[in-house]
């Protein structure tokens, strides 16, 4: 986790945000729990290639992700499924905040703030 963000998290020991302990934690999670669909957030785009090719052997895959580029920050989310149990069809990503410009066009979203 970039030091920009770590101040967001002070409550954390600085080693568990470290990317590797990050990932090696959610790489683990996903063996024990064994979702079919797991979503996570606030994935560094680097870490999301990594873990994905570390999980591509217990059958998971990343059916999409979407990072914000505009802010700065280099994270995001993505969708993981279990290629075993299912299939990706079809796939539709979208900023959140496109959405308040979508239905409440007279409204400024919270990036604007």
């Amino acid at each position: 986790l970039d030091a920009r963000r770590a101040k967001f998290f002070s409550y954390s020991q600085p080693a568990n945000l470290q990317s590797e302990t990050r990932l090696a934690r959610v790489r683990d999670e996903l063996r024990d729990l064994q979702p079919h669909v797991a979503c996570l957030q606030e994935v560094e785009r680097e870490s999301l290639s990594h873990l994905t090719s570390q999980l591509e052997c217990d059958a998971y895959a990343c059916a999409a992700s979407l990072f914000n580029d505009k802010s700065g920050v280099s994270d995001g989310c993505a969708l993981l499924y279990k290629k075993s149990i299912l299939e990706v069809v079809r796939t539709h990503a979208f900023h959140f905040a496109s959405l308040v410009d979508d239905f409440f066009p007279n409204q400024k979203a919270a990036r604007d703030h």
